[in-house]
């Protein structure tokens, strides 16, 4: 039982993580409820292999490695960074930059630690490639996320002018239409 209501407690925090939410309050408007209502369905939903949900242990494990993701943000919202560190340490032989939900969420995870360590200058590398892959694949929501998290390494490093264009970037993008 103290496995299950850990795991529970951990999956509402990593919702509200994923809303982009700014505390660990709830979401603030009804906009953000769906959102976090979306984001955890898309979470929670098993990846399918021929048409049946795959519960094979791999997937299982890439789950649990993404959901660590969330573990992480949650601490850098905390200021925690030992232990969002140590999470860095230990998911960085699986971190990549393809098309899969656990390497958005496990890169931009990092890039956040960066953020929050002061090392804003290692967010461009890392975050490059996983902007490349998203645009290839049309990802828009994987792109806003990537240059808003740029624009906030370039205001970090005062490059304002950088800032801005990134967050314009990213602001076109998720204009409906955009």
């Amino acid at each position: 039982e103290t496995g299950w209501r850990r795991w529970l407690g951990l999956a509402c925090a990593a919702g509200l993580l994923m809303t982009g939410s700014t505390s660990a309050a709830a979401p603030a408007s009804y906009s953000d409820l769906v959102g976090l209502f979306e984001q955890w369905r898309a979470f929670e939903r098993p990846a399918l292999r021929d048409g049946a949900p795959d519960y094979t242990a791999a997937t299982l494990a890439r789950k649990h490695e993404e959901l660590r993701a969330y573990q992480a943000r949650l601490w850098i919202r905390q200021g925690r960074l030992d232990a969002a560190a140590r999470w860095s340490q230990e998911a960085a032989s699986s971190l990549c930059c393809g098309p899969s939900q656990w390497c958005q969420v496990g890169t931009t995870t990092l890039a956040r630690l960066y953020l929050a360590q002061g090392k804003p200058e290692q967010v461009f590398s890392l975050l490059e490639p996983l902007l490349q892959t998203a645009c290839e694949g049309q990802r828009i929501r994987n792109q806003v996320e990537i240059l808003a998290l740029q624009a906030l390494a370039w205001a970090a490093l005062g490059h304002r002018q950088a800032a801005r264009a990134a967050l314009r970037q990213a602001l076109e993008l998720a204009e409906p239409g955009g």
